[in-house]
């Protein structure tokens, strides 16, 4: 996940989505008030993923300059938030000292004062999919009329699980028909998923394992592609040739920056931090690079614009 945020220019909001990932909630309830914590955080709720709206907490504290009155009257325990704060620090100092992202590019959360810059949680969403994949669930939108999560039915795979109360997901609308997961909550009757987040169907294509199409697609007009055997993703032939290019583009620019062709198209799934070598940061970027990153984040911006745009029942 790291990797890929310092490809698309992301790399200190995702450093800490993956502190919060390390991290205890960052949201406490005083003397018990659970329903006030609950809607405190339904304030920062981004894209229906916990992770993002944990994010948007945070950056929304650090542009407060940190203020005990924020944490307050948002439920937020600020010990927690200090805590994130220095993981993230570390790993945007381990992403500097593994050459893959600019000295100059790593911010020092612990001393900066300055403004947090906007984020552009789509690419962040997508990041943050690639680092999930491939815990992965079905929203299964066929079993009512209303998009609400506590009348659908989520698989992973064929087996049910369920939104777990504490989830940001919980209780609302849900806009795309994936969900990634960080964790299961199994219990003696159910399975619970407490960290969710929306996964689009370009992030699923690009990012997870072995893409397969009928040869018919590339005929019709509207037909589906399918990702790992059972994610379904309707598409044009068209779209399906595009995703095809981009996937090879992507694995080419990673080969050549951080040797790894012997993992060949499903590359993404076998990185791991015992990869040596230095990637190409935005800055640094071949113009070819540059043009291929910044045609994906367009698209992703499409594609989220269009999800936030559909009306919810």
């Amino acid at each position: 996940m790291l990797l890929f945020a310092s490809i698309f220019g992301v790399s200190r909001p995702v450093s800490i989505v993956a502190a919060i990932l390390e991290s205890k909630s960052l949201f406490v309830a005083s003397n018990g008030h659970q329903a006030a914590v609950d809607a405190a955080r339904r304030g920062f709720a981004t894209l229906n993923s916990d992770l993002l709206t944990d994010l948007a907490a945070f950056l929304a504290w650090e542009d407060t300059r940190r203020d005990g009155a924020f944490c307050q009257k948002h439920c937020l325990h600020r010990v927690g938030l200090v805590e994130v704060q220095h993981l993230a620090a570390s790993f945007e100092r381990l992403l500097v000292d593994l050459g893959f992202v600019q000295p100059t590019t790593s911010r020092q959360p612990t001393t900066s004062r300055q403004p947090t810059k906007p984020v552009d949680m789509v690419v962040v969403a997508a990041v943050v999919a690639a680092g999930l994949y491939p815990n992965v669930v079905f929203v299964d939108k066929s079993t009512s009329s209303s998009t609400t999560s506590s009348r659908l039915t989520f698989w992973d795979r064929r087996k049910q699980v369920y939104m777990h109360p504490s989830s940001i997901n919980c209780g609302v609308p849900i806009s795309s028909a994936y969900l990634g997961y960080h964790i299961k909550l199994v219990t003696s009757s159910k399975v619970y998923l407490p960290v969710s987040s929306a996964v689009t169907p370009l992030a699923l294509a690009l990012f997870g394992g072995h893409l397969e199409y009928p040869w018919t697609t590339f005929l019709d007009r509207t037909s589906h592609a399918t990702v790992d055997q059972w994610i379904q993703l309707p598409c044009a032939g068209r779209t399906v040739m595009l995703v095809t290019e981009l996937r090879r583009r992507l694995a080419d620019l990673l080969q050549r920056t951080t040797a790894l062709d012997r993992y060949g198209p499903c590359f993404w799934i076998y990185i791991s931090w015992n990869c040596v070598g230095k990637l190409a940061t935005p800055s640094a970027m071949e113009p070819q690079d540059r043009a291929l990153v910044d045609a994906v984040i367009r698209l992703w911006r499409d594609e989220g614009a269009q999800i936030t745009c559909a009306p919810n029942s």
